[in-house]
């Protein structure tokens, strides 16, 4: 896993249709139409897709976000970045 999230991630969630929907309890969907699919989202996970589309790119600081907002370990915090990001890579069918 990079460093940094991919272009074609950053790409996909900026210009196509799969940015999040938040649902009332702060989990969210994403509709993705090219793959005929829909995403659930944990809480975790659209805080991770909402600083991305903010232009939070790099996977340490993405998980100094999670670090703050869940008040969680910055070594959880990542480890749970980098398996989001890898699983919404291969969710979206995006090149990394």
């Amino acid at each position: 896993m990079s460093d940094v999230v991919s272009d074609d991630l950053i790409d996909r969630l900026r210009n196509g249709d799969a940015g999040p929907t938040v649902l009332p309890d702060g989990s969210g969907v994403m509709l993705d139409f090219d793959g005929h699919q829909v995403l659930s989202l944990s809480k975790t996970g659209v805080s991770l897709v909402q600083q991305i589309l903010s232009g939070v790119h790099s996977v340490d600081a993405l998980a100094r976000g999670l670090e703050e907002r869940f008040d969680v370990s910055f070594e959880q915090a990542r480890e749970d970045t980098a398996a989001f990001l890898e699983q919404l890579t291969m969710s979206l069918r995006v090149s990394d």
